[in-house]
């Protein structure tokens, strides 16, 4: 039969597989992540996995969706390790599996090469086993025990709205086109249909305004911000700010009015047209920013050839 519908009581499609399909349009599979929201209610300690020198490694609480199966463990569970015979080291992956053709969903090794620097790949197949990786276990040769930090979590995320959340870093290999995952450094990343993660947006940036000292002798000028910095994205500074004088008189030409923190101080000599009070022929002066390896690093010297009284840092921009 080509057809296939549902779901209905005497559709030809209410099989555990067909619903397992059905789930998996609305879940992505993986881990529900632990903490607070919806994903606290299932999501217990995330499955986490550790070893303690044993020949057992403990698995968290947590809950897991495979394929549109689902698994939870709601208690301690410790899992043999499989012992490594061989002279060389080992990399196994410890997976979720569902097998719909033994109706069940649970834990499995998956045991890796002896000598390979690569974990085994999970098994997904629309009909059959789909296994969803937990964690990678090093052994060395001859291991029979799984040693404290051994062990490596690669897990996926699940979410039941929104983007995906990558706690452990490691992306989502399984993310359909379209498909939202939040990075653990705070960029929202989409999927592409060629399967790349493009970037959404960074939800860390632009940060919080921080202010810059001034070199004693200056201050703000009362028309404008206090001078101050901020990043607009990863590795873009912005400044704002308006600088004069402490005693009301012109700006000097060739000098420093602040030196800038070393975490925004850019690799090569910076410089920017920046508005100015015009007390003559111009209305601007020149701000540079010396480079982070040169002599006075940091130094923001102002230029000009008239005797402004004021300056403004605002709109300036550089990569770092």
């Amino acid at each position: 039969m080509a057809e296939e519908y549902g779901v209905f009581t005497t559709s030809p499609t209410a099989t555990e597989t067909a619903a397992a399909r059905l789930f998996r349009r609305f879940a992505v599979s993986g881990v529900v992540p632990p903490g607070p929201g919806v994903g606290g209610l299932d999501g217990g300690e995330g499955l986490e996995v550790t070893a303690d020198g044993t020949n057992l490694v403990s698995i968290g609480t947590g809950y897991c969706i495979a394929g549109g199966y689902w698994y939870r463990n709601t208690g301690t569970l410790q899992l043999p390790i499989i012992v490594n015979p061989s002279g060389l080291p080992r990399r196994d992956l410890l997976v979720v599996r569902a097998d719909p053709a033994n109706d069940r969903c649970l834990l499995a090794w998956l045991t890796g090469t002896p000598g390979s620097t690569q974990a085994p790949t999970p098994t997904r197949t629309g009909d059959d086993i789909w296994e969803e990786p937990l964690c990678v276990l090093q052994l060395p040769a001859g291991a029979t025990a799984a040693a404290p930090g051994s062990i490596t979590m690669t897990r996926n995320f699940t979410s039941s709205g929104g983007a995906v959340p990558d706690l452990d870093g490691a992306g989502h290999d399984t993310l359909p086109a379209g498909g939202l995952l939040l990075a653990s450094d705070g960029r929202l990343l989409v999927r592409d249909a060629s399967g790349v993660d493009r970037l959404v947006a960074h939800t860390g940036y632009p940060t919080p305004w921080q202010p810059i000292t001034l070199r004693s002798g200056y201050q703000q000028s009362g028309s404008g911000y206090a001078p101050s910095w901020r990043y607009d994205a990863p590795g873009i500074v912005r400044l704002r700010g308006t600088i004069t004088r402490s005693n009301g008189q012109p700006l000097p030409t060739g000098e420093h009015v602040a030196t800038l923190p070393a975490a925004i101080r850019p690799a090569a000599f910076t410089r920017y047209v920046c508005p100015a009070h015009a007390t003559g022929p111009g209305w601007s002066v020149r701000g540079e920013i010396r480079s982070s390896s040169a002599s006075g690093a940091g130094q923001l010297v102002i230029w000009h050839q008239y005797s402004p009284l004021w300056m403004a840092l605002d709109g300036w921009t550089y990569p770092i």
